[in-house]
């Protein structure tokens, strides 16, 4: 976010404002460490932060923000943002499985089942899941796309 133009990281910074204070959700998964950054320098009074093992002793960590009346307002699971998870080496095998644990974390506390392996199979190009990078590209060139006549 440090190399984006001083309006851009204003609208980030508003959006990612409105969402936190809106937002009912009970379970977060925040990604990105800038975004982490954020939360955490805004709310830092109200967090307990905890840290779990999980399947091949891969650990995921969070924190717990507590509302009035010492209750939890909602649980957060920090996760690496798709974008580097996608732009890492094909060496680093952890990544997707990381990012999988943290979903399955928070799949389990709302009781939705997950797609244990989904950033695995991605990483591996065995997903067709798209890349924001994908979604700027198409962007970029679709006043040039023209419909197909049936």
């Amino acid at each position: 976010m440090d190399l984006w133009p001083r309006e851009w990281r204003e609208c980030h910074l508003q959006f990612s404002k409105w969402v936190f204070e809106s937002s009912k959700a009970k379970v977060w998964v925040i990604h990105g460490r800038v975004n982490r950054e954020i939360y955490q320098e805004w709310y830092q009074a109200d967090l307990v932060p905890f840290e779990t093992k999980c399947k091949h002793e891969i650990s995921v960590s969070g924190a717990i923000h507590i509302g009035g009346a010492s209750s939890v307002l909602r649980v957060i699971i920090w996760a690496m943002h798709p974008e580097a998870l996608f732009k890492t080496a094909k060496t680093e095998q952890f990544r997707g499985l990381r990012a999988d644990q943290a979903w399955n974390l928070a799949g389990s506390l709302v009781g939705i089942d997950m797609d244990e392996t989904y950033f695995q199979r991605v990483r591996d190009g065995k997903s067709k899941a798209c890349t924001t990078l994908d979604l700027v590209v198409f962007q970029q060139h679709q006043e040039s796309l023209q419909p197909v006549e049936p």
